[in-house]
């Protein structure tokens, strides 16, 4: 799948903020200043096996306990680095790092030590909110916090946690992006996922030649069913007309409500003579539908085929003089552009 720009920039504001902090917390050995990068919601693991903190506080405890036994700076070397844009305010950073700690004893050298950060943006900032570090160790004495210990039960716990939120995230924009694309009332696409796929359709056509045609179909004084019944009425009727017209075209082709009674279909591998004659099915489908209100239902309907070259705005001002030449010659037919 191709990275959008805004992932690849994302990508690079947590990069450059997860160096900072390993600037801060390995070089500078600052808390405070650290502290400041901490998200409201923070939940970090420590690096042995009595080092879990679910907060603030326990955080800076925890520090406070590495900074006794490591007070200088710790040289630090990534092997890798790997951002991955989760949702629009959260990244995960995991990284491979190699780090020698000038102890009393004298450095002690750490390879392969596994590091995973979770950042949120909060206030425009990007924030820490969760963190492990762990290396494979078995010589690690009680109340050290030198040389680093391997957590694997706590690493799986993180990692299911992630691939949770993940899955929670994916689902959520999922869901967000099918409500941006979706019209409230009737379930159709809406005007902008119509016109985002009339571009897709219309980039298909110029590369392999091949042919489209797109209806513009309106329901006929539908003022007057607003008036006479109430606009609650009306709503019912927009739906009812909806599932009509889409029991009445081919999976393939894309039904959305252009606004208000407007509703615009984009028939692909389709010439005007074949789409003139899918309008006309619709048209005697609508005329035909009974309703509890015994109200009178009729459309209007435009055609017009893809012509080579042509942009969308076009091809659009076409179909929409095919509707209002239908209209102007009586309403209830179909006319071709």
């Amino acid at each position: 799948m191709q990275r959008k720009c805004g992932d690849f920039t994302m990508e690079m504001e947590i990069r450059k903020v997860f160096e900072e902090y390993l600037q801060v917390y390995l070089a500078k050995r600052d808390f405070q200043e650290m502290a400041k990068m901490f998200h409201s919601n923070l939940t970090g693991y420590g690096t042995g096996e009595d080092e879990q903190g679910f907060s603030r506080t326990d955080m800076e405890a925890l520090f406070t306990r590495e900074l006794a036994q490591c007070p200088a700076s710790i040289q630090c070397c990534c092997d890798y680095v790997h951002v991955q844009v989760l949702a629009e305010n959260v990244g995960l950073v995991m990284a491979g790092l190699k780090l020698v700690a000038p102890v009393a004893l004298g450095p002690v050298s750490f390879e392969n030590l596994r590091c995973t950060t979770v950042w949120k943006k909060q206030n425009e900032r990007w924030l820490l909110c969760h963190l492990h570090l762990s290396q494979a160790q078995a010589n690690l004495a009680p109340g050290e916090a030198f040389p680093f210990q391997e957590l694997e039960e706590r690493t799986q716990k993180l990692e299911e946690l992630v691939q949770e939120r993940t899955k929670e995230l994916t689902n959520a924009l999922a869901k967000l992006e099918a409500a941006v694309a979706t019209d409230s009332l009737t379930g159709l696409c809406n005007r902008r996922k119509f016109d985002e796929l009339l571009q897709r359709e219309l980039g298909r056509l110029q590369r392999f030649g091949k042919t489209a045609s797109i209806i513009l179909g309106d329901i006929d004084y539908f003022k007057e069913v607003n008036d006479r019944y109430g606009h609650l009425v009306g709503d019912e009727m927009l739906c009812l007309v909806s599932r009509v017209l889409v029991k009445g075209v081919r999976r393939v082709d894309t039904v959305a409500r252009w606004g208000g009674e407007e509703f615009i279909f984009l028939l692909p591998e389709t010439d005007c003579k074949g789409a003139a004659q899918v309008a006309e099915k619709l048209r005697v489908l609508v005329e035909a539908q009974e309703n509890s209100y015994g109200a009178s239902l009729s459309m209007s309907f435009g055609v017009a085929e893809y012509r080579p070259e042509e942009e969308a705005d076009s091809w659009l001002r076409r179909v929409d003089a095919a509707l209002y030449q239908a209209k102007r010659q009586g309403r209830n037919r179909v006319e071709i552009k």
